[in-house]
């Protein structure tokens, strides 16, 4: 056997590959069909990088893996994000026709190499697997950059989609963050163009053969930022349903201090009974269209009646929120970028930037301190 340090970093992203599955499996908290569903993307990228990757290292030849180890994964992988990610957004959906057969293609070529590897086995008709069956790999493979295509592509559409139908903040419905999973399309995007053009110019001029060294590192690299970055980000959003189903479960009234002014009461009712400091995207000017009433107006009753300003009053009660959570002990197990996106903030950054401002402790160190006085 001969490693290199580009072979040495494949199977590194192999085997955190299969780590990622195996923590999947054995743990109740993933169990989702759009996790499962992403561990099938992550494991399918391991086997596949791992078969091409054991001719590469002179464990077998390249006949041999073709004739005993070889599958056609490509074709499943596409599907495997696409059904990550329409679960991902809807949960409760259902897989439709147009679903199923988006791994036909898979299941085709799965019967087709299986058929071919007992003949092979059984010594039926083959001793050894013929231009025919290497005919029907390259077919596979150029049939499924082209799928690959087509699905990255839709799944763009969708979650710009999803992004413009979902705009306006509901109380009941926790919005994911879906910026790392644009992105995650984009990089997969770059490498499916990288891996035909490897192919073409591999078919069309094989004295000029290219390796797919920068393929397999490409894959080694994604199945490590969508084990760490899905299965973190689902694990965030099922914290958040379960912060969010708390204080929707709060009964008790809030103590409200009386104005005369009933704008300032239209106020509060919204800020407080209808929790509009949850939407992350909250701004003066939507906080006014909700009221009926100017920017300006509002801004000037607030700061006369209440003696702040919007942006204070609204991060105050973030604030609030998120220590609510921190001290209790229900949440103590809870992730901080959880409690603070659950709180109405957008990101970590502002999150630990004005709790520090307004406690003068970041979140994390406010937890701390909050555990060992309760001790």
């Amino acid at each position: 056997m001969t490693f290199n340090i580009y072979n040495i970093l494949i199977l590194t992203g192999i085997i955190q590959g299969f780590i990622f599955g195996i923590i999947v499996v054995i743990s109740k908290w993933y169990k989702s069909k759009s996790i499962l569903f992403l561990i099938g993307m992550i494991v399918s990228y391991s086997l596949g990088n791992l078969q091409y990757i054991l001719p590469d290292i002179g464990l077998i030849t390249s006949k041999e893996m073709y004739s005993y180890v070889y599958l056609p994964l490509a074709s499943i992988i596409a599907p495997l994000l696409y059904f990550h990610v329409v679960f991902f957004l809807n949960p409760k959906r259902n897989l439709s026709v147009f679903d199923k057969l988006l791994v036909t293609p898979f299941l085709l070529f799965l019967i087709i190499v299986v058929t071919f590897r007992l003949c092979l086995i059984f010594n039926i008709g083959l001793r050894f697997i013929d231009q025919t069956f290497m005919n029907i790999v390259i077919f596979h493979e150029l049939l499924s950059i082209f799928m690959s295509l087509f699905i990255l592509l839709l799944i763009l559409v969708l979650l710009v989609t999803y992004e413009k139908a979902n705009k306006t903040f509901k109380i009941e419905f926790i919005k994911p963050q879906l910026k790392w999973l644009k992105l995650t399309v984009m990089i997969l995007l770059l490498l499916t163009i990288l891996w035909a053009y490897i192919t073409f110019v591999n078919l069309i001029y094989p004295e000029r053969a290219m390796s797919y060294y920068g393929l397999w590192l490409g894959i080694a690299a994604i199945i490590y930022w969508l084990g760490h970055n899905g299965i973190y980000r689902f694990g965030i959003i099922k914290e958040r349903s379960q912060l969010r189903k708390h204080i929707l479960d709060k009964t008790a009234p809030i103590a409200i201090a009386e104005f005369k002014n009933a704008h300032i009461k239209t106020f509060q009712h919204f800020l407080i009974d209808q929790k509009m400091y949850l939407n992350p995207n909250l701004t003066l000017e939507k906080f006014a269209e909700s009221m009926k009433i100017s920017p300006g107006h509002l801004s000037r009753i607030i700061k006369s009646d209440l003696r702040t300003n919007f942006t204070d009053i609204v991060n105050a009660k973030r604030v609030e929120a998120a220590k609510s959570y921190l001290e209790n002990p229900k949440f103590s197990n809870y992730t901080i970028i959880a409690i603070g996106l659950e709180a109405g903030f957008n990101s970590k950054s502002a999150f630990f930037e004005v709790f520090k401002k307004l406690t003068g402790k970041t979140p994390t160190e406010y937890k701390k301190i909050w555990n060992n006085t309760s001790i």
